[in-house]
């Protein structure tokens, strides 16, 4: 494609195992993985996104997070205050130093703005 092309995806798709689709989708010429991450436990967040980060080190990839209301319970920050999330994002971001880590980016935009 002339255009970069990005794919939000599920973190069991680019870890060991059954599911794995990393080597086919970098074949592609896919330029970058959004790995959404579906918990409000930030040391799960980091074990699972810093082993992906690690396998997978000529790939940049971003980690996605969710402020959507209607995601179950400790899946999303919806209920988190803005500040709050402020920092956990910051503590977060500070954790990954792989040259392939590209950033947070929060799901959804309506949502985060309304929260």
């Amino acid at each position: 494609s002339p255009w970069s092309v990005s794919l939000s995806i599920h973190p069991r798709n680019l870890e060991p195992g059954d599911d794995d689709l990393s080597s086919e989708l970098i074949a592609t010429g896919l330029n970058e993985f959004v790995v959404m991450i579906y918990t409000t436990n930030t040391d799960t967040i980091t074990a699972r996104f810093d082993a992906i980060l690690t396998r997978l080190p000529d790939t940049p990839i971003t980690l996605a997070l969710s402020v959507e209301p209607f995601i179950i319970a400790g899946s999303d920050w919806e209920t988190s205050e803005t500040s709050e999330l402020l920092d956990m994002f910051v503590s977060l971001d500070q954790r990954f130093e792989q040259t392939n880590y590209s950033g947070i980016l929060v799901q959804s935009w309506t949502d985060w703005v309304n929260h």
